[in-house]
């Protein structure tokens, strides 16, 4: 494998994305684009100095472009430094990471890959463009904070109180101070921020203009297969994300991580949220993934 290098996407609103192009072992076979969870960046989901789901994909013959998301890593310009972006916009981000990858392998399928914000983004765009040359999604403990898909009373009050204890601090700054609050390594726009208060008051999934996500879910036609673990025990438990995806019934696969995982090798496994992407751990979960994707995009 040669080194991997970095591409700059140029939004209209004068967003620069980076976007890490990691090469694979041998000829490629695909081209997954790996997108990261909200309030971190690609380091979650891929390092050069350890074990690394990019990596794992990487080994198993699989072409990977690993953006930060707009405001996040080395991509910019931050809240912090004024940017406003909303979830629409993260959604729009999706269609550009996907002409990249047509650009450099323009014969090759693509296979979008995310950690909950960049599933959920990823599964948006897919179902508002059915003709997206996607072939198939997998998703690592994908949830929208919805009361209609959330189990349990307590932890709904739990999601609820944390939602409205960070109003106060985006009005005030205009963006979510995440690294200042010890929460992640990459602040949230307050624009981003409000559309996802606006979903846990109201119990909807969309943009201000009224176009409802969740209708779109019913739309996405493609293998997709939902990771989820015992080990997430408030972000994104296993009951929630699979009320979530529940539409996709017809074409999703199910990971259940933990003591009853269907794959007997992976029933160690207990990671949480984001752990499930970024701890070397879970090596033999990546994978098993990279072989599901090899399948379901030559499928």
């Amino acid at each position: 494998m040669g080194p991997a290098v970095e591409h700059w996407l140029d939004a209209p609103d004068g967003s620069r994305l980076s976007v890490v192009d990691v090469p694979p072992k041998g000829t490629a076979r695909l081209v997954a684009i790996v997108g990261h969870a909200m309030m971190v960046d690609r380091r979650t989901v891929y390092r050069e100095d350890r074990p690394s789901l990019c990596g794992a994909l990487a080994d198993a013959s699989i072409r990977v472009l690993v953006p930060d998301l707009r405001g996040h890593g080395a991509s910019g310009p931050s809240a912090a430094q004024g940017a406003d972006w909303t979830y629409e916009d993260l959604i729009d981000d999706v269609g550009r990471y996907i002409a990249l990858a047509q650009q450099l392998e323009p014969e090759l399928p693509i296979v979008l890959v995310g950690n909950s914000l960049f599933g959920h983004v990823g599964l948006a765009h897919v179902g508002a463009a059915a003709t997206a040359p996607v072939a198939a999604i997998v998703g690592f403990a994908v949830n929208i904070w919805n009361k209609r898909w959330n189990v349990g009373a307590h932890r709904w009050w739990l999601k609820r109180s944390l939602i409205e204890l960070s109003r106060p601090a985006v009005e005030v700054l205009g963006y979510l101070p995440t690294k200042r609050i010890g929460f992640g390594s990459s602040d949230e726009s307050g624009a981003y921020w409000r559309d996802m208060v606006r979903w846990v008051r109201s119990d909807t999934w969309g943009n201000a203009a009224g176009d409802d996500y969740v209708e779109r879910l019913g739309r996405v036609r493609r293998p997709f297969l939902h990771v989820v673990s015992e080990g997430d025990r408030l972000l994104s438990r296993p009951e929630d994300a699979l009320r979530f995806s529940e539409p996709l019934a017809e074409y999703r696969e199910i990971l259940k991580l933990g003591a009853n995982c269907s794959v007997p090798a992976l029933r160690h496994l207990r990671p949480g949220h984001v752990e499930m992407v970024s701890d070397p751990e879970c090596l033999p979960l990546w994978n098993h993934v990279a072989h599901w994707m090899l399948g379901a995009a030559s499928g």
